[in-house]
């Protein structure tokens, strides 16, 4: 299942969360360590749960009110492998 990750960088390091899962977030020192890590960070969320959510559309992830993003934040495609 494919969902979308807001990335943006804080401080020296890169901050990636997840809104359909439950905000999951993660980060790391590079884009490609954060990326690598949000996308364990999602396995692990959804290795437990029955259903998976619905992944959303970038539209539909921007007109969410609860979505509070930073200024610089980039949507990044994450491929969550389930086994």
């Amino acid at each position: 299942m494919q969902y979308i990750a807001f990335m943006h960088k804080e401080d020296d390091d890169y901050v990636a969360v997840v809104p359909d899962l439950g905000f999951t977030s993660s980060y790391g020192e590079t884009f490609a360590k954060a990326v690598e890590m949000i996308k364990e960070a999602a396995e692990l969320y959804c290795e437990d749960l029955k259903t998976l959510p619905k992944a959303s559309t970038l539209e539909e992830l921007l007109q969410r009110d609860d979505l509070d993003l930073e200024p610089n934040a980039i949507p990044q495609l994450i491929d969550v492998k389930i086994s």
